[in-house]
């Protein structure tokens, strides 16, 4: 799966979801808008935020 979300006004990050392999693992990606700081504490925050509301949405 694969979801955009909003972690500042006007900028956002990809939120992927892919299976590994046999085990069927869910591992979770964050690819942050062009021209964002992928280090920026609060960014990274936010992602996390969002990823974790998505996850409990989707049951995961």
């Amino acid at each position: 799966m694969s979801e955009h979300v909003e972690v500042s006004p006007g900028a956002g990050a990809r939120l992927v979801a892919r299976r590994a392999g046999l085990s069927g693992e869910i591992r979770w990606s964050v690819i942050f808008d062009e021209g964002l700081n992928a280090q920026d504490p609060a960014l990274q925050a936010a992602a996390m935020e969002r990823l974790a509301l998505l996850r409990e949405t989707l049951g995961i």
